[in-house]
């Protein structure tokens, strides 16, 4: 177990890890997303659709445009190398090169982080849908 002075740091350094992934999912920055992610991620949708990282990278490569990506709430406990972290995920996205409706998604989410010899990488991403509609 971490003393309150290394959970501070570490929940400090998650949230900014954190605050980057959204960035990069917004900007469709792969590689900074590829620094991000471990390479044993799963990450599951709101839609029940379960990636891998290939997919998943894929995924915000190619098929999903987004506005605005919202983190709040968020809830980090620290378990030595191990981070969980808990709150709701906001999103305006739409599909990729289309004239899609643009769609707000409200989602909880919970995350795992792991340390890894290269640093903090999230190892799982599961998201459960609260609500959805359409935006302007």
């Amino acid at each position: 177990m971490n003393n309150s002075g290394e959970s501070e740091a570490i929940t400090e350094r998650i949230l900014e890890l954190e605050a980057a992934r959204c960035a990069a999912v917004m900007a469709a920055d792969i590689t900074a997303l590829s620094e991000l992610v471990d390479d044993d991620l799963i990450h599951i949708h709101v839609t029940a659709m379960k990636n891998d990282r290939t997919a998943y990278l894929n995924g915000i490569r190619s098929r999903t445009e987004y506005k605005s990506v919202t983190r709040e709430d968020l809830n980090v406990r620290v378990y030595g190398d191990v981070v969980i972290v808990t709150g709701m995920l906001i999103n305006i996205h739409r599909l990729q090169n289309t004239n899609a409706q643009w769609l707000r998604t409200k989602a909880l989410v919970s995350q795992v982080w792991h340390k890894r010899t290269n640093g903090w990488k999230q190892v799982t991403f599961h998201a459960t849908l609260v609500e959805r509609s359409e935006v302007s």
